[in-house]
């Protein structure tokens, strides 16, 4: 049984080996390409902007509650001021073991990353891939070799932002021009 030639959606794409002669269309396969790093693109974009929230979200509320904590350490409530303070530092200490900023930075290098292995695609099948001349098979299996190299780099996405990144990408709400 041979090995499927296009990329699976969350996998490598595998071009023919070496001699072999191709069986499928180059253009398609370059095509499905662009498709799945747009789509990786996008997923990573999402998730960049999910842990950038969160970091804003739970550091803002760690120096809220520190600021209330220390406003109402001067009354005579110290129970109230206690349990602030608390809530401040769990906050904090939850922004620091996660460090969302880090992630989000991450995700960011990974979104641009499958944005440029998009363009590089494009161009592929773009400029000509109707022979099946040896130089375009090195070029595809170029094309494989980046894509696993940008996944084997990229963190998971969790899949509760794949399906907002659908749900986005259903409304035209890219970051990226698609394909």
């Amino acid at each position: 049984m041979a090995a499927s030639t296009e990329p699976p959606d969350n996998g490598s794409p595998v071009p023919p080996a070496a001699g072999e002669s191709p069986t499928v269309d180059p253009v398609a396969f370059t095509r499905k390409v662009e498709q799945d790093s747009w789509q990786q693109a996008e997923r990573h974009a999402t998730a960049a902007g999910f842990w950038g929230n969160f970091q804003w979200v739970a550091g803002g509320l760690a120096a809220v509650l520190a600021a209330a904590a220390s406003a109402s350490a001067f009354s005579n409530n110290p129970t109230v001021a206690g349990l602030l303070a608390l809530g401040a530092s769990a906050s904090a200490a939850l922004v620091t073991a996660l460090r969302p900023g880090d992630i989000s930075g991450q995700h960011l290098r990974s979104a641009a990353a499958y944005n440029a292995l998009q363009a590089t695609a494009r161009d592929l099948w773009q400029f000509g891939l109707e022979d099946h001349s040896s130089d375009h098979q090195e070029q595809l299996r170029a094309l494989t070799a980046t894509w696993v190299d940008v996944t084997a780099a990229s963190p998971r996405v969790p899949r509760r932002l794949v399906k907002k990144t659908k749900s986005f990408t259903a409304g035209s709400l890219n970051y990226y021009p698609s394909p």
